[in-house]
């Protein structure tokens, strides 16, 4: 069971489960953050998927921006899902920038590469990733959203 917490700011939410959860956030028109924290179930999957989306629907290219730091283990059926969602929707992403910490989660970045193309940009350093998500901010300002017709 996945619960939700919309906070306080707009274009915030977080998704719990009992064993993980994740934050989805857009600091900036068409740019996504989601962090994950703890045990990735394949109850994540759907919340965020929606909420993508709603941005590949919204804006002609999206930049992620997905932070697994603090993320200890995932599904397997969790992965699969993602890798079948970037199969679909990796045309309408600028990039996919993922940071990474544990050999899991380097593991499963390098498996959705190897089944999609190099789409998922993998970083190791906090702070390069941080910069590189300014950037994305910065480089949106004043951006509006276009609509796009649907795949």
């Amino acid at each position: 069971m996945v619960t939700r917490d919309s906070g306080t700011a707009s274009g915030r939410a977080r998704y719990k489960t009992l064993l993980g959860e994740a934050v989805w956030s857009t600091p900036a028109p068409g740019v996504v953050l989601v962090r994950y924290r703890g045990h990735a179930e394949v109850a994540l999957y759907e919340p965020i998927a929606k909420e993508m989306d709603r941005q590949v629907a919204q804006f002609p290219k999206v930049r992620l921006f997905v932070d697994f730091e603090e993320l200890a283990s995932y599904d397997t059926e969790f992965r699969t899902r993602w890798t079948d969602w970037f199969r679909r929707n990796h045309s309408h992403l600028e990039h996919s920038y993922i940071l990474q910490r544990s050999a899991l989660v380097k593991m499963g970045v390098q498996l959705v590469n190897l089944f999609i193309g190099e789409i998922l940009l993998p970083v190791t350093e906090r702070e390069e990733f941080e910069r590189k998500l300014e950037e994305a901010v910065r480089s949106t300002r004043g951006a509006l959203p276009s609509e796009r017709a649907p795949d």
